[in-house]
């Protein structure tokens, strides 16, 4: 018969430990990541992963990003609430080099560091990860994060070009956010262009607008495949693409005289 001193000294059951880390924020758990080995791996876990996202979504978070005059984004979260006042929780800042090629998906932030230094960031813990150099021989490039939720990875996709004047691509990349060695890998699209919007990522499919015949650009991010939505006239450079109820929609702006 056990004592009751060697009941007190049983370990708690990890699939408790997941359920009840589950439901806190991710600051706290960021911390807990450094308390022990054992935690840092269960919190690391598929089943952690899964478990904290499928609550996650049952208390849905609105993201800013706001830049300023020296270069730094500053990143507030708050409460996504029917109310028209809630208030917003500031993360911390960072050094950006350029504002209007931030990408988010799933929490994540993409940035560029200089002219083709990628990172990756992540507001709610803090923590930082700098993609491999890009190894490109264009003069300009686009980032885009798209999330494949079947076989829950976040890719990165860089697509550069070398004629400033026609502003056509010529090389297409894809990275995957993974623990081990991450290598950009070029993959091919069938119709060279040049992206004129951020992009959108729905039921793991990322869309984007491109200026070749005003046409929607549907990038595969499971399968890393092309195709395109022809909309002539439809879209423009003052239309974003938005989820709207988990359908792509345009949201277009129209002046009046």
């Amino acid at each position: 018969m056990e004592s009751l001193q060697q009941k007190e000294h049983q370990p708690i059951p990890v699939d408790l430990i997941i359920e009840i880390l589950s439901r806190l924020t991710s600051t706290p758990i960021a911390r807990f990541r450094c308390l022990s080995k054992l935690w840092d791996s269960i919190l690391r876990s598929q089943d952690f992963t899964d478990t904290f996202l499928a609550r996650s979504l049952a208390r849905p978070q609105l993201l800013f990003a706001c830049g300023n005059d020296d270069g730094n984004l500053f990143f507030f979260s708050s409460p996504q609430k029917s109310s028209s006042i809630a208030a917003a929780n500031y993360h911390m800042n960072f050094p950006c080099a350029r504002f209007d090629n931030v990408r988010h998906v799933n929490g994540l932030v993409c940035f560029k560091d200089n002219a083709f230094a990628l990172k990756i960031f992540n507001p709610s813990t803090g923590q930082c990860l700098t993609l491999p150099e890009i190894k490109t021989h264009g003069r300009w490039m686009r980032t885009f994060l798209g999330c494949d939720a079947i076989e829950k990875q976040v890719k990165v996709l860089t697509i550069t070009g070398e004629h400033e004047g026609n502003a056509i691509s010529d090389q297409h990349q894809v990275l995957t956010l993974e623990t081990d060695k991450m290598s950009w890998r070029t993959i091919h699209c069938g119709i060279p262009h040049f992206p004129i919007s951020g992009g959108v990522c729905i039921n793991g499919v990322l869309y984007y607008i491109a200026t070749e015949d005003s046409m929607i650009v549907c990038f595969d991010v499971r399968s890393e495949k092309y195709t395109f939505i022809r909309a002539r006239g439809a879209v423009d450079l003052t239309t974003n693409l938005i989820n709207y109820r988990g359908k792509l929609a345009s949201l277009g702006f129209y002046g009046f005289l």
